[in-house]
């Protein structure tokens, strides 16, 4: 019982942690679907390692028992992010479109139902604390390994997992929580509340004198997991392909497909003109020759562009709805619109050429593999296509010089620090 209370203790102590973390940004400071991310991941994994220490302790009175304390700690952490959570909102306000409480309920509560649950069974299952939690830490990281592999093969501005987070887009305007995320969730706590009923029906209380009398039936109980795991299923399959849509029927349907030199153009030909195809090919391989010459390195393959002819396309594919956007280690570039010049083809080509440079993960500049260094790659690319930045009749330089004699030019401590370069104005 000792390794149990730790264990507890621990989980809300790491929750405490995160929930204060949350503070130091906009946007995980305020109530939203933002912070229900941090409450979900933390949050989760902490009970779940919770939830196997105690309940290897194989407890005679049921696997109802052990989950219980897991139950009002989970309750308690979200008790605790709306309080953190409305403190900060009111001090740092935000203007995230989703912002509110009801995420915490859609989006956090059914992952930590689900990690309550999991834990449990796997402390009954091995019945010794230490393994239990060893256990546990190696089917959190496989998941998060298997969740990590699967984005890296085919990259989106979505995430989608039951034991993590739902990313349903970019999050340049904050996340969001449209209805097939909330049906994504019911998935996640139906599978949940399967688990539960199927370790009261499996581990029943058990008095000195043998199984004691239920109120309800272990039949009753194995129906109700059963009919919890197929709803799951069911919703499961009715949301994920619109969250996440095969990459084959994007393929399918951006048949138009034109090539010049390394440079690969994909299109609809319902949406998308050949000639303005070969347009885009034309600026492209300029671009390619322009960089190459400023950069000192060609590319190192094919350079494959999807064009979208509009916002609400490119989000339908990709989740990203605000930005033109490059996968260096793909050499995949993902853009809106035809017009000649491109506003933002050649900058993404700097990104992709400039991608064989690296030789990490991403083939960006990181820290510890997935915190970029925003700073350089951006700065690169726009250095790359001087161009592209001219305002107002004011070249790069200029604008610059303007924003320090204004006042408003940035520190170059935070230009360069890592994520703290998205904190600071672009103009």
């Amino acid at each position: 019982m000792k390794s149990s209370f730790i264990a507890l203790a621990l989980a809300a102590a790491a929750l405490l942690l995160a929930a204060l973390g949350c503070l130091s940004f906009a946007l995980t400071s305020n109530p939203g679907p933002e912070s229900a991310m941090v409450l979900s991941v933390v949050g989760g994994v902490s009970l779940c390692l919770a939830m196997a220490a105690r309940a290897s302790a194989r407890s005679q009175e049921g696997f109802v028992r052990d989950v219980v304390p897991g139950l009002v700690l989970a309750a308690f952490m979200i008790a605790l992010f709306i309080v953190v959570t409305a403190v900060g909102g009111a001090v740092r306000p935000s203007c995230s479109p989703s912002k509110g409480f009801l995420p915490f309920f859609f989006l956090a509560l059914p992952v930590l139902v689900l990690q309550v649950a999991t834990g449990a069974w796997i402390g009954r299952l091995l019945g010794r604390p230490g393994r239990a939690v060893i256990a546990a830490i190696i089917v959190e990281v496989g998941l998060a390994l298997w969740l990590l592999v699967a984005w890296y093969r085919a990259p989106s501005f979505r995430v989608v997992s039951h034991f993590f987070v739902v990313v349903a887009g970019d999050l340049l305007h904050g996340a969001t929580m449209p209805a097939v995320v909330v049906g994504y969730r019911a998935a996640t706590l139906l599978f949940g509340v399967a688990l539960l009923c199927a370790g009261a029906a499996r581990y029943p209380r058990i008095r000195r004198t043998g199984l004691s009398t239920q109120s309800m039936g272990n039949a009753t109980l194995w129906a109700m997991a059963g009919i919890a795991v197929v709803t799951a299923i069911v919703a499961h399959v009715l949301t994920v392909d619109t969250l996440t849509p095969p990459r084959a029927e994007m393929d399918k349907e951006y048949s138009l497909v034109k090539k010049r030199g390394v440079l690969v153009i994909h299109a609809d030909p319902l949406a998308v003109r050949p000639k303005d195809v070969d347009a885009l090919l034309a600026e492209g391989t300029l671009w390619l020759d322009r960089i190459a010459v400023r950069l000192g390195q060609k590319p190192q393959g094919e350079i494959n562009v999807w064009v979208h002819a509009t916002r609400e396309a490119e989000e339908k594919w990709t989740g990203a709805s605000h930005v033109d956007f490059t996968f260096p280690w793909r050499r995949e570039i993902h853009i809106v619109g035809v017009e000649v010049p491109h506003h933002s083809l050649g900058h993404e080509l700097a990104h992709a050429v400039a991608g064989d440079l690296s030789n990490t993960l991403l083939h960006i500049p990181t820290d510890f593999v997935v915190l970029e260094r925003a700073g350089i790659i951006e700065g690169l690319a726009v250095a790359l296509t001087p161009e592209l930045a001219v305002s107002d009749g004011l070249t790069l330089k200029e604008q610059a010089a303007a924003m320090k004699k204004a006042g408003f030019a940035p520190s170059t401590a935070t230009l360069f620090g890592g994520l703290s370069f998205f904190d600071e104005s672009p103009a």
